[in-house]
């Protein structure tokens, strides 16, 4: 599934489309995305793109008089004048000439569009945006006093923090020598600033490198991330860790995969 990182490089791609009209609106097999209560997607026609907006994983395009949210699920990816595929459910041909191709295999995205002055539950109610100012050492640590979640999970509750998910959860807690099995609540305030920072960090490095690919994320020009070649310990399990040399773990933390190094990251 895309993450922070993914989804800030592909809004950063679709820039180049406000301030056109959309002129024509083509939808295909959108049950399994489109919200029940979402306007009909018809509406679009005519409206001009204000402005592309991020909190965490979700989209938000402003228009004229509505905004539509958008999640890319596991597998949905947004192209600008790509080819149009087998699985390409929605396409938006605007004025200017250019194209925004929604192309899903698996249809878990999700879409909604709705009246300017409608607020979407999903995205208000998300957590601090990982790159936002509100997101710090102290909102951490005060917000986790009364969790006794392993502080992966704490970190991948979009409640809590808008924008991690399994990659960059491993490789965070890795760079801030914090053990993923440790309770939430353990960890100190130093640690909280720690993990903050690191997270910070390693998502904004994996934002100047186009995000990580590993299957199915491409960026609007249809290209691969480049951040993969940075990983630490996602992924890297039996394979020495970068610090110690320590042989890298795998284990499984609520059917998610976790990476970490039992010598660099002690319980």
């Amino acid at each position: 599934m895309p993450e922070l990182p993914e989804v800030e490089s592909i809004r950063l791609g679709l820039v180049d489309l406000i301030g056109n009209e959309i002129n024509q609106v083509r939808a295909y097999k959108t049950d399994s995305l489109l919200d029940p209560n979402s306007l009909d997607l018809s509406l679009l026609k005519k409206q001009t793109l204000r402005e592309i907006l991020r909190h965490g994983k979700y989209l938000q395009f402003i228009l004229d008089d509505y905004k539509f949210l958008l999640h890319l699920g596991m597998s949905g990816v947004l192209r600008v004048n790509g080819e149009i595929e087998k699985h390409s459910h929605l396409i938006l041909d605007f004025k200017s000439g250019g194209q925004l191709i929604y192309t899903d295999p698996r249809r878990f995205g999700y879409w909604n569009l709705m009246p300017m002055e409608h607020k979407f539950p999903r995205w208000e109610n998300l957590g601090p945006d990982v790159l936002a100012r509100n997101f710090s050492g102290k909102y951490l640590y005060g917000k986790s006093r009364r969790s006794a979640v392993h502080i992966k999970g704490w970190i991948l509750n979009q409640r809590n923090v808008a924008g991690v998910g399994n990659i960059y959860a491993s490789e965070a807690l890795f760079a801030a020598s914090i053990n993923p099995l440790r309770p939430a609540n353990s960890l100190s305030e130093a640690e909280s600033r720690a993990l903050v920072r690191e997270l910070r960090r390693i998502m904004r490095k994996s934002i100047e490198n186009r995000g990580t690919t590993f299957s199915d994320y491409r960026l609007s020009d249809g290209k691969s991330g480049g951040f993969q070649n940075f990983l630490q310990v996602f992924q890297k399990e039996d394979l020495p860790c970068p610090k110690c040399e320590n042989i890298i773990t795998k284990i499984n933390q609520n059917g998610r995969s976790t990476f970490y190094c039992a010598q660099c990251q002690k319980e």
